[in-house]
């Protein structure tokens, strides 16, 4: 891994930038089995799909860290 400023070539960014994304597809993924299986549990228990106040709340918290990290 290097930062951004250790990159000396394009070759290094787009080397750096494709293995980011592999990351980011990974924590997506591994996202969704924890939704589907909040979903599951949510049909066992009589409780909907969607819940405004946890979806709010996810909101915010993904709003805090993308602050904290000087992402809009």
């Amino acid at each position: 891994m290097k930062t951004p400023a250790e990159c000396m070539t394009m070759a290094d960014i787009r080397a750096e930038i494709d293995r980011l994304d592999a990351e980011l597809v990974a924590l997506f993924a591994a996202r969704t089995g924890y939704i589907d299986r909040a979903a599951e549990i949510k049909t066992g228990v009589g409780l909907p799909a969607r819940i405004d106040d946890r979806v709010e709340q996810v909101v915010a918290n993904v709003r805090r860290h993308a602050e904290g990290h000087g992402l809009p």
